[in-house]
């Protein structure tokens, strides 16, 4: 009787082994799926930190290639000014040219006038 005891308490054992050994392949069923959403999650990561950086980079980029073009436009707005006031000179210039040649047209026609008395 005893060892019929034995014997069930040993199947018993056995039984609730394998139910322990199938918990445990489970486990690890669930432990390895784990580990590759972990790797796959730390790829993902490691591609958006390399995107991040890469985005940041062409962000300094154009920050610099901004500050190149407001030094250019304001380069061109001094030219612009400077051209402007050689043409306001050049207009005082041809005004007075103008004059003159008004000036010895009448000249000539006066002098003209004086020859033929």
């Amino acid at each position: 009787l005893e060892s019929a005891r034995h014997l069930d308490t040993i199947g018993q054992l056995r039984a609730d082994l394998e139910e322990k050994d199938s918990e445990m392949s489970r486990l690890q069923g669930v432990i390895d799926e784990l580990e590759k959403k972990l790797a796959n999650s730390l790829g993902d990561i490691k591609e958006l930190k390399s995107e991040n950086k890469r985005i940041l980079k062409d962000g300094e980029d154009l920050k610099k290639q901004l500050a190149e073009e407001q030094n250019n436009r304001k380069t061109s707005e001094k030219e612009i000014i400077r051209l402007e006031r050689v043409i306001v000179h050049h207009e005082g210039d041809i005004s007075k040219f103008k004059q003159q040649l008004k000036d010895y047209g009448e000249k000539e026609k006066n002098m003209k006038a004086e020859l033929k008395n």
